[in-house]
């Protein structure tokens, strides 16, 4: 994490980034970089959003960042792959 930060000049790293072929991509660009991996119909999002504005698209990232936990709630983990796996084979 610190090279990172002292290579790409980060002061603080609360915020999503994507390092693709040595480019820096933060907030809203690394949401448009992971959607356009994605198959179609998903990956047709990006090229929609890239036409609005970057300071308009970090605006809504950095308001939907702050809302998060209000709207969905606040977990310890992503997940339980363990309990999910178990899970789904007992309902094989």
């Amino acid at each position: 994490g610190k090279k990172i930060k002292q290579k790409y000049n980060l002061k603080e790293v609360n915020y999503l980034f994507i390092i693709e072929d040595n480019k820096l991509y933060i907030k809203s660009s690394a949401v448009l970089r992971i959607i356009s991996k994605l198959k179609f119909p998903i990956n047709f999002l990006s090229i929609i959003i890239f036409f609005v504005p970057k300071r308009i698209r970090d605006y809504l990232y950095d308001f939907i960042a702050k809302k998060r936990y209000q709207w969905f709630g606040k977990r310890l983990a992503c997940c339980n792959l363990d309990s999910d796996i178990k899970k789904l084979k007992t309902k094989n």
